[in-house]
């Protein structure tokens, strides 16, 4: 099954709410990988979903083994607690990346942007016992729902 048959699959799955494309991870672009993480989480039911679809594809043995191994791993703990994790850090340097690769950059808002994300990573260092347990059990509550 071609791509645009596997986005439709997706494409459907979503309902008639508003519809989200997946992000293509680029590996020179820090914003893609943010992207597709958020994608993931906010479409998640209806990534299952197209998953599910496509595990039971006929004829295309390639899809339903890749669907099948996609769709469990995406529910392995593991990996919605790394997503999680991604998450926390792309709040704290998203901002200051998008800055950064910006046309025009105002050197003194793009140092407090920097100085900023520095002050949120010590405070997750400093305080990294009570963010690790907020945060495993956001990634418990969503992995119970899924």
């Amino acid at each position: 099954m071609n791509g645009h048959k596997r986005n439709d699959v997706f494409m459907q799955a979503q309902g008639d709410g508003r519809a989200m494309q997946l992000k293509r991870v680029r590996t020179t672009r820090w914003n893609s990988t943010e992207a597709a993480v958020e994608t993931v989480f906010r479409k998640f039911d209806a990534v299952l979903g197209a998953l599910e679809q496509l595990s039971h594809c006929a004829g295309d043995s390639q899809t339903v083994t890749s669907a099948i191994e996609l769709r469990k791993r995406l529910r392995d703990i593991r990996v919605i607690l790394c997503m999680d994790t991604l998450t926390i850090i792309y709040r704290i340097t998203g901002p200051a990346s998008r800055i950064l690769q910006g046309a025009s950059i105002d050197l003194a808002g793009a140092a407090a942007v920097l100085n900023d994300c520095r002050k949120q990573f010590e405070d997750l260092r400093s305080n990294a016992d009570l963010h690790w347990e907020a945060l495993l059990q956001e990634t418990l509550n969503f992995a119970k729902r899924t």
